[in-house]
C-alpha cells in the first residue's frame, strides 16, 4: 500500500508545483491562467519577446518584426491550412478500402505542392526577419540555430527557422 502511494503523492506534487509555476507566470505577464484562448498566438509572442531579448532587439527591430509576422500571418495561416486539408485527403484516400493510383499520386503531387509552397514562405519571411538584423545579430542567431534545431527536435517542435 505505501508503495503505491509514494509515486501518486510525488505525481500531485510535481501536477501542483507546476500549475502553481504557470500561475505565477501568468500573473507576472499580466495573463489570466484560466484563458486558454489563444495559447499559440501567446506562446508565439513569447518566443518573440524571448529571441528579442537574446538578440538585444531594439524597439524598432521589435516593431519591424512584429510588422512583418502580422502582415504575412494570413498567408501563413492559408499555407498551413492548404496543407493540412491535403494531409488529411492523403490519409483518407490510403485509408479507404480501395486503392486508386492515381488518385493517391493527384493527393500526393496536391501534398506535395503545398509543402512547397510553405516551405518558400517560410524562407520568404525569414529573409525578410534577417534584413531586419544587424550583421552581430545575424551572427549570434546563426550560432545558436544548432542548439534550437536540437531542442525542437528532441520535444518533437518546428526548428528555429521556421519563425525567425
Amino acid at each position: 500500500m505505501k508503495k503505491r502511494i509514494v509515486p501518486v503523492a510525488v505525481a500531485l506534487a510535481l501536477t501542483a508545483s507546476t500549475g502553481i509555476a504557470a500561475a505565477s507566470w501568468c500573473q507576472k505577464k499580466g495573463a489570466d491562467p484560466s484563458d486558454t484562448a489563444g495559447e499559440r498566438g501567446d506562446l508565439r509572442g513569447h518566443r518573440l519577446d524571448r529571441w528579442a531579448t537574446v538578440l538585444k532587439l531594439t524597439d524598432d527591430q521589435e516593431a519591424q518584426v512584429e510588422g512583418i509576422f502580422e502582415a504575412e500571418r494570413p498567408v501563413m495561416t492559408r499555407q498551413f491550412q492548404t496543407l493540412k486539408e491535403a494531409r488529411r485527403d492523403l490519409r483518407t484516400a490510403a485509408e479507404s478500402g480501395t486503392f486508386d493510383e492515381n488518385a493517391v499520386r493527384a493527393l500526393a503531387q496536391k501534398k506535395a505542392q503545398a509543402q512547397t509552397e510553405l516551405t518558400v514562405e517560410r524562407a520568404r519571411v525569414r529573409s525578410k526577419l534577417l534584413a531586419v538584423l544587424t550583421p552581430d545579430q545575424q551572427n549570434l542567431l546563426k550560432s545558436l540555430q544548432p542548439l534550437v534545431r536540437e531542442g525542437g527536435r528532441r520535444r518533437g517542435g518546428a526548428e528555429f527557422g521556421a519563425e525567425l
